[in-house]
């Protein structure tokens, strides 16, 4: 599963955009990992956000 989530991160952040320095970069992948883990919603997650999942998760646990 990394190496998809690797491939979707290079597909949609990286090879279609430049990025002019590092904290560029930085700024991008952290928008981009907030919107990947907060609004995208995940097939293998039963069409969940991974943030929805780990809350309802952590409820079970407690």
């Amino acid at each position: 599963k990394i190496e998809a989530f690797w491939k979707i991160i290079k597909n949609e952040l990286f090879y279609p955009n430049s990025f002019d320095s590092m904290e560029d970069i930085i700024l991008n992948l952290g928008n981009y990992l907030f919107e990947y883990n907060h609004l995208r919603r995940h097939g293998g997650l039963n069409y969940e956000t991974p943030f929805d999942k780990l809350q309802k998760v952590t409820e079970l646990l407690s």
